[in-house]
């Protein structure tokens, strides 16, 4: 009783931090114009390129990924426009939600550690991407962006507790713990928790704040989304590794059957995504 008590207090300290924390900065103005994409079926190459070309600073990374030698460009690239169309729609929108995202926290994080978070939370969306339609209640590609922000959480308790949360992650991966269970040991809340206020704070759509909140509880009962966070429980498994997916385990053999995938779904998504890691560095390094 005494344990649950101090979880309860730890819990609202917490909260109440973050309701007042400074060092979280509102996203970028263009932000909202890049979520509403995600609704908009007829949204296209130009419409992203629009957005892109308000922000300066976003136009300079995104020039210098598209003239990089990893796209293999011979000739210039000079406008967003020539950017989207030289990288891939879908890639470009990835890199600019990233950005606008994972930039909140620049200066604030040690790169290293912000570099992990965007690589991991990169290849789940791209998890979710490669799993595909699965009559999830969310579109693929707004479930795509909740892959990506599902980890969000995490990001505040680094700037909450600096190394000693880091030190917690480093010791749940050495002692194979739970990573939520040694969190609400220590601060009476998980990163999914934590992330779900977040998404309040900046306002993101329900879809995203459910699967955000609960993707580490796909048996919830009573959510509105359940294949919709149990698809990205497994791409957040996947991401770590193929090793990393116990088909044994209650909760992936659950999410296996909420969905409809097989262990050859698994093996090949893993596949991929193991193909794609070095990719997803690179564009950190040139942009992060």
């Amino acid at each position: 009783m005494q344990e649950a008590r101090q979880q309860m207090d730890n819990s609202k300290e917490v909260r109440k931090q973050i309701r007042t924390l400074e060092e979280i900065p509102t996203l970028p103005g263009y932000f909202s114009k890049l979520m509403a994409t995600l609704d908009d079926p007829d949204s296209g190459a130009r419409d992203l390129a629009a957005i892109i070309s308000e922000d300066a600073s976003l136009t300079s990374k995104i020039l210098k990924l598209a003239n990089s030698a990893f796209y293999g460009r011979f000739k210039k690239v000079g406008t967003a426009d020539q950017a989207v169309m030289t990288v891939g729609f879908r890639e470009i929108r990835t890199v600019v939600m990233s950005i606008s995202l994972f930039g909140a926290f620049a200066n604030k994080i040690a790169n290293e550690t912000l570099e992990n978070f965007w690589i991991h939370a990169v290849l789940t969306a791209t998890g979710v991407q490669q799993l595909g339609d699965r009559k999830q209640e969310t579109n693929v590609d707004k479930l795509y962006f909740g892959g990506l922000l599902h980890d969000i959480g995490k990001l505040v308790f680094c700037l909450l507790y600096g190394d000693q949360y880091l030190a917690l992650v480093s010791k749940a991966e050495k002692e194979s713990l739970v990573l939520v269970d040694a969190e609400k040991a220590a601060f009476g809340i998980h990163h999914g928790m934590v992330g779900g206020w977040l998404a309040e704070r900046w306002h993101f759509p329900g879809e995203l704040h459910e699967v955000i909140t609960l993707h580490h509880s796909p048996k919830k009962s009573g959510v509105l989304r359940p294949k919709s966070i149990a698809t990205v429980f497994l791409a957040d498994h996947m991401a770590h590794g193929r090793d990393h997916v116990d088909l044994t385990d209650p909760l992936v053999a659950f999410s296996c059957q909420q969905i409809g995938v097989t262990e050859a779904d698994i093996d090949r998504v893993c596949v991929a995504l193991e193909k794609e890691r070095e990719r997803v560095a690179e564009t950190f390094s040139l942009v992060g």
